[in-house]
């Protein structure tokens, strides 16, 4: 998988050089970072990722509820539905859906004689029939992510790495001077740990800044689309 960030990147947004922390190290910290962004977000903002996902149909709420026949897909944007099959509680196919290429959806080919789909929202919309509340259930196979990392994911990479060498630069430098004289000299470098708290408190900040506007647009999409029973 290619990194949401670059070395580059991080040296210059953390404020540091290659003599201070090696490139090795920091594209370390660039691979722990972008693990974190996957796991904090639970998807992949690479190009690609390959999913399998098996939509439950819970019973009524009430009696008069009707069978729902809108999926929303846990992952976006969608860039292809690879496989769509209805199966039954023992896992057997009953059904057996259309599919959509990478091709049609760049064409905006997103209508097929069994759904609608919304690629960025991951919603789809079946035309004609209503999954019903028991036993059956989807299993749809499909590819998501994109084909540039988003520029706010590349920056919250960069951030989050740099946290991770600000702090490893500090750990190595448990021994520095914050000043010095000489001869009718005095050479002040200023405090090295107000500096690191400093430096890590305003990425700290950005970052979360970040995360909470992912955050609120994954939520917005899930309670606006949350009328049905997934």
């Amino acid at each position: 998988m290619t990194a949401y960030s670059t070395s580059s990147q991080v040296y210059v947004t953390a404020g540091l050089s290659a003599t201070e922390v090696s490139g090795v190290n920091v594209e370390q910290m660039i691979t722990y970072a972008d693990a974190e962004i996957d796991s904090l977000f639970k998807r992949s903002f690479a190009n690609g990722t390959v999913q399998t996902e098996y939509v439950s149909v819970y019973l009524p709420k009430r009696a008069d509820d009707i069978a729902p026949n809108r999926i929303v897909l846990s992952k976006y944007p969608v860039q292809s539905i690879t496989s769509f099959i209805l199966v039954d509680s023992t896992g057997t196919t009953t059904t057996t859906l259309s599919t959509i290429t990478v091709a049609n959806i760049v064409d905006s080919k997103l209508q097929t004689t069994d759904y609608f789909l919304n690629p960025e929202t991951g919603i789809i919309e079946l035309n004609s029939r209503t999954l019903q509340f028991a036993p059956s259930r989807a299993k749809i196979g499909y590819t998501y992510g994109y084909s540039g990392t988003p520029a706010y994911i590349q920056e919250l990479s960069t951030l989050l790495a740099g946290i991770r060498i600000w702090v490893e630069f500090a750990g190595g430098s448990y021994d520095r001077l914050n000043s010095y004289k000489l001869p009718e000299q005095e050479f002040v470098k200023g405090d090295f740990t107000v500096r690191v708290t400093d430096m890590v408190e305003r990425m700290k900040r950005r970052a979360q800044d970040i995360e909470s506007l992912i955050g609120e647009k994954y939520k917005s999409q899930f309670y606006a689309t949350s009328g049905g029973y997934f």
